[in-house]
């Protein structure tokens, strides 16, 4: 039988097994906002006359007690136990008491990063370091783990070494609570841009798309750059689709075609609409929009408003 979660649904999340200061109440907030949007059991909501029921399902609330066990080792706390735990009827609701027992976190005692000797700096080696969010002596973090992986290669990848891979290693030991991690870079080779092939666009559009390419032939490869050329051309609002890649299949010895493909959004648009209001009554409603007017990328609109009363 499942029974519906209203309004007088709490989930209540009780810390033991160590000392309350600030700090520790900092980080048992974060843990619990953490926990809360992982679980699949949520409060019922809405607004107004608007309802968004939810039910409890004893399958999935099982399973939510075993996704708070993982959860908590993914972020460090691998001494985290449910110490237990409380389904309350309450009228048509119930109330959910979750009590854990966090225990002592597992620290990062040892952070290598091989193969920065390519960047040539010291001080930019040290911001390197500094931008990826797992660190040294903070507590270890699964999905800080991964997205340090990914923002080294990434920035790899901005400095022209398209196949730049990062490999991961790491221990956990359980009894110290400490882990050692190491990144292993492997940048292959710099590489430059070489052809840039445009397809999917009107003739008169070409000199206005060119412009907002961040990035030209004999640069070293950026992949900001491509980002922020692809961010560029929706930005014009001429494009319903914008894909900028790079043609790994066509490297020759140390250039990489780039290629931008687009798809044209309709460049005139006609909207109609009708509303009903208690004061105004009848609500007529048109608008029109020009998306490159003299091909310039000059968006000019025009709204029409017509009240019955």
């Amino acid at each position: 039988m499942k029974r519906k979660l209203s309004d007088l649904l709490r989930r209540e999340f009780r810390f033991l097994a160590r000392p309350l200061n600030l700090w520790s109440r900092l980080l048992l907030l974060v843990a619990a906002a953490t926990i809360v949007t992982a679980l699949y059991t949520t409060e019922s909501g809405g607004f107004l006359w608007w309802r968004d029921e939810q039910f409890l399902s004893k399958t999935e609330f099982l399973k939510d007690l075993e996704r708070i066990h993982i959860l908590y080792q993914r972020h460090g706390y691998f001494d985290a136990e449910l110490v237990s735990w409380e389904v309350a009827p309450s009228g048509d609701a119930v109330e959910v008491t979750l009590t854990v027992s966090e225990g002592e976190p597992t620290r990062v005692d040892t952070l290598a990063i091989e193969g920065l000797d390519l960047l040539n700096g010291e001080e930019l080696t040290a911001e390197m370091r500094g931008r990826i969010p797992l660190q040294q002596d903070e507590v270890f973090n699964e999905p800080d783990l991964l997205t340090s992986r990914t923002l080294l290669e990434n920035e790899f990848q901005n400095r022209g070494y398209v196949y730049a891979t990062a490999l991961l290693e790491y221990r956990i030991d359980k009894d110290e609570r400490t882990a050692s991690v190491t990144y292993s870079v492997d940048a292959g080779d710099q590489y430059y841009v070489g052809e840039t092939r445009i397809e999917g666009y009107d003739p008169d559009d070409l000199d206005l798309i060119e412009g907002q390419l961040e990035f030209a032939s004999g640069e070293v490869y950026d992949r900001q750059d491509i980002l922020d050329s692809q961010r560029n051309l929706y930005e014009l609002g001429l494009f319903r689709r914008v894909l900028i890649e790079p043609q790994l299949a066509s490297v020759r010895g140390d250039t990489v075609d780039v290629l931008v493909s687009v798809a044209p959004a309709p460049t005139h648009v006609v909207r109609v609409g009708v509303g009903y209001g208690t004061e105004d009554r009848i609500r007529l409603r048109a608008s029109w929009l020009d998306r490159n007017l003299l091909g310039i990328a000059v968006r000019p609109a025009a709204k029409l408003a017509l009240e019955v009363l």
